[in-house]
């Protein structure tokens, strides 16, 4: 038995409410719509990774040079050092250069990894991860181009193939940090989560 007469009027369902709200309809999606910015964003994330790798090579071929060892051999005798010594050290400061960027690019890539396989899926750590190296990236491109003088030098041709591929780095990695601070993108990730 109900309390409602047999007769009585129900709501109204294939009516607009009066209030100017949609009835709830629970197959909606209220998810964002992901812009196209992010699709750019990663791209941009790999161009900056390609780059960056493509200017390890100019630096590790001018410190295999015989121009690189002669001027680190005139730098270690004119610090004092001993003809022999000088040269023994001059060539292990190629190795060691060499050794040293190549360990340094490994460990660099696990931050790039990261931020290619976080940001296609909406995660903002991932967003701020490459935020924070975009900005370290800059700073530190910034400074490598205003004291490239020696290298530009004594480099030739591979110091200004390096020297356009750090100003192509350091626009990349600008136009990243646009993009991540869109607001649209920025909204786009938080509301991922």
């Amino acid at each position: 038995m109900t309390n409602t007469p047999q007769n009585a009027p129900g709501p109204d369902y294939g009516q607009g409410s009066k209030y100017g709200t949609a009835a709830y309809n629970p197959q909606q999606s209220f998810e964002q719509d992901r812009p196209a910015k992010v699709a750019t964003l990663h791209k941009m994330t790999i161009a900056s990774l390609v780059i960056w790798l493509l200017s390890i090579i100019p630096g590790i071929i001018m410190s295999l040079s015989p121009e690189f060892e002669e001027q680190m051999r005139q730098a270690y005798i004119d610090g004092g050092m001993g003809e022999e010594m000088a040269a023994q050290a001059a060539e292990a400061a190629g190795t060691f250069g060499i050794i040293t960027t190549v360990v340094m690019a490994i460990v660099a890539l696990i931050p790039y990894i990261l931020v290619l396989i976080g940001v296609p899926k909406g995660k903002n750590w991932a967003r701020i991860l490459g935020i924070v190296f975009a900005i370290i990236a800059v700073l530190f491109t910034i400074y490598g181009l205003a004291t490239s003088g020696m290298s530009l030098q004594i480099g030739g041709a591979m110091s200004i193939v390096g020297l356009i591929l750090n100003v192509l780095f350091l626009v990349v990695n600008i136009y990243w940090l646009v993009l991540a601070f869109n607001g649209r993108v920025a909204d786009w990730f938080k509301a991922a989560r």
